[in-house]
């Protein structure tokens, strides 16, 4: 796309440049074009469009810093550049994983995944190559990513059992999970969602419960039409057992999300803005690989490196934001290895 290819060169472009010698007006243009973007009136374009160049120039100033070899991962423009970290926080992030109570998100599920100290592990792996991970998928301007990663590990769980591919209905968990607590848009918690699945006794497909995006009150779960059910889930916490549980499948995950993350395009994500603690998980994703990267040392010194281990990771948010809808993260960085969750299934 012209328009993308425009953008790697924009960096350079801005790179100690006066305001005035680019052209916003131009680039504000290609950006609504290409992600399809309208408003309702001249005012908030123009809202919108200052909101635009000030991200802009948050992306140019990191990419500058990577260029450098001061940072380990890129920036770029994608959808969310229009918006505020808050407005990005408040429609596409999971609302309950910030007001749920620190002690029962840890209360943990029937089975506690732990590392055998005698396990072999490779240095990478990627799932995706063993055609267990279905496609990237988009929650839209819902807080349901709870759903998305949810389905992502259900579907993997199936496709490692049977050798088919199916496609699940986040729908499905998002009007008929109020029961285990799980709030539609506004957030829930993945081990509450496998729970519900075993309470309906299935999960549908998404072309039976197709997805809207919203939120609903009314559950159109259909027994005969389920797909597959869920005997059991684990949950996994720490480094050594995370890698254990992602080397044997798709695992649902919590992070937590800074402004940083918002623009991610490519490379292994780092941020010292991130607070790393329980409470500020707010994100569900799924990790479905590992490897090692050699990466810049944060230094004035230029030609300084380092190997960093990192998880693979898949978001719901498009295959246009980061590297087709994945991310690289380094170890140990925004809580990604505090809790995360994989479940048991049984065919129906």
């Amino acid at each position: 796309m012209i328009f993308l290819i425009l953008l790697l060169a924009i960096p350079a472009e801005l790179h100690g440049a006066d305001e005035k010698s680019f052209d916003i007006n131009k680039l504000w243009s290609f950006f609504k074009n290409e992600f399809q973007k309208t408003y309702y009136s001249d005012r908030e374009e123009r809202f919108r469009m200052n909101i635009f160049a000030s991200n802009l120039g948050t992306i140019n100033a990191h990419n500058d810093r990577a260029e450098k070899g001061l940072e380990s991962f890129t920036m770029g423009v994608n959808k969310f550049s229009d918006l505020t970290f808050d407005e990005f926080s408040s429609k596409y992030l999971g609302g309950r994983f910030r007001s749920k109570g620190f002690s029962s998100w840890f209360l943990g599920g029937p089975i506690n995944h732990l590392a055998d100290p005698s396990e072999s592990l490779p240095d990478f792996l990627d799932w995706r190559e063993s055609g267990i991970v279905s496609s990237v998928k988009n929650q839209g301007a819902c807080g349901s990513c709870w759903s998305f990663s949810t389905v992502s590990s259900l579907e993997s769980a199936y496709m490692k059992k049977t050798g088919n591919k199916t496609t699940l209905s986040e729908q499905n968990l998002m009007d008929c999970s109020w029961a285990e607590g799980n709030l539609g848009c506004n957030g829930g918690w993945m081990s509450d969602a496998y729970r519900t699945v075993t309470r309906l006794g299935g999960i549908m497909s998404a072309a039976d419960y197709p997805y809207a995006g919203r939120d609903s009150i009314s559950c159109k779960y259909t027994q005969s039409k389920a797909v597959l059910g869920v005997e059991n889930y684990a949950t996994v916490d720490g480094l050594a057992n995370m890698k254990s549980a992602v080397a044997k499948t798709n695992v649902a995950v919590a992070m937590e999300v800074d402004n940083k993350f918002q623009h991610y395009k490519n490379g292994v994500f780092k941020s010292s803005g991130c607070k790393n603690t329980p409470k500020s998980l707010n994100h569900a994703v799924n990790l479905v690989g590992f490897g090692k990267a050699v990466i810049p040392v944060n230094t004035t010194r230029d030609g300084e490196s380092t190997e960093v281990d990192y998880w693979l990771l898949r978001n719901s948010w498009s295959n246009s934001w980061g590297e087709s809808g994945y991310a690289r993260i380094q170890t140990g960085q925004c809580g990604i290895e505090f809790v995360g969750f994989y479940p048991i299934i049984k065919l129906i």
